[in-house]
């Protein structure tokens, strides 16, 4: 063997000996999409993630509806063993050490029919039943009964202490109502959501027209330093896509849209503008995407215009509804 062949052998081996293992490379693998269908909390879930494998995707599915069977055991009015069912027994008796979602849940109940000066009131409970709603009557209500009804509800007191209490008997709970009311009274909640959201969409696009455009048309390998890998979106991953993101963000701007309504130092020309304004913007964002994915990349400039006008109307929508709601006095 010749020297320098002979050197060069020895030095690689020593090299191999000395420097450390060359590290694998990362595993490209695509996420799952898993979705699975039940009912709870008397009306159909329908349950969509995406997740590593078809196990975790199952696993948190199952935790999700887990999580609705144990608040509907709490909060619902058709089951007799619920923690609702057992306050409404103890009205006009004795008060109730509530849990914490019940306690929290009658609260903003509460809070919402002061704030509105009764037009939300969980104690609607009597005419709910007097008109059938509960349990199914073959006979319209008498007057008598419409109007023992309503001054019930009128008359209806709850406190929330350190336990729950209905001091009058005829006060009866029922809190299926105040959707809209939790959806005003929750504004920081969509505020955070939504910022999550936006942080998540910085850290897979940056938040530039190329990094959008990559995450739908997909990225060669070799110009990504480092992350997930971008692969082209099919047909129906493009689809659901628009379908749950359509969904979920159509009823979060139906809500805060009526709290919007609600904000009584807005103009009605504001109103209408705030109210309406993103579901325009939600519509140019959707049809943007498409045609990004199936026409032109560079349709990624009108996504991000319309994602960041519908960003800004998201914290001025919450910011007039947490206005509002800070001018609330109350009442003892």
């Amino acid at each position: 063997m010749k020297r320098r062949k002979f050197v060069a052998t020895l030095g690689a081996g020593f090299a191999g000996a000395i420097l450390p293992p060359r590290p694998p490379l990362p595993k490209l693998t695509r996420e799952r999409f898993v979705e699975r269908w039940s009912w709870a909390m008397g009306q159909a879930v329908h349950v969509m993630v995406f997740a590593e494998s078809q196990d975790q995707g199952l696993e948190a599915c199952a935790n999700v509806f887990a999580e609705l069977r144990r608040l509907e055991s709490i909060l619902s009015l058709f089951d007799d063993a619920s923690e609702l069912c057992e306050l409404n027994r103890r009205a006009g008796k004795r008060p109730l050490k509530a849990s914490k979602e019940l306690w929290q849940a009658v609260y903003r109940a509460d809070h919402v029919r002061k704030f509105t000066e009764g037009a939300f009131n969980p104690a609607v409970e009597p005419l709910m039943r007097v008109w059938g709603f509960h349990r199914p009557r073959r006979t319209m209500p008498s007057p008598t009964e419409l109007a023992a009804a309503r001054e019930a509800v009128a008359t209806a007191t709850v406190r929330c202490y350190s336990h729950l209490s209905l001091p009058n008997s005829h006060t009866k709970l029922d809190l299926g109502g105040m959707a809209v009311g939790y959806a005003i009274d929750e504004a920081t909640g969509v505020l955070i959501g939504y910022t999550t959201s936006l942080v998540f969409v910085w850290h897979t696009t940056r938040l530039v027209p190329s990094g959008v455009s990559n995450r739908y048309r997909g990225a060669a390998v070799d110009s990504l330093a480092s992350g997930a890998m971008q692969f082209p979106k099919s047909f129906g991953e493009m689809l659901t896509i628009t379908h749950t993101h359509l969904l979920s963000m159509t009823v979060v701007f139906a809500l805060t849209g009526i709290g919007i309504a609600l904000c009584a130092r807005l103009s009605e020309r504001r109103r209408r503008f705030l109210i309406a304004e993103p579901f325009c913007a939600l519509l140019v964002s959707f049809s943007a995407m498409w045609l990004m994915r199936y026409v032109d990349g560079r349709f990624a400039w009108l996504l991000e215009a319309s994602s960041a006008v519908l960003a800004i109307t998201v914290y001025v929508q919450s910011f007039l509804i947490l206005r509002g709601l800070s001018g609330v006095n109350e009442t003892p």
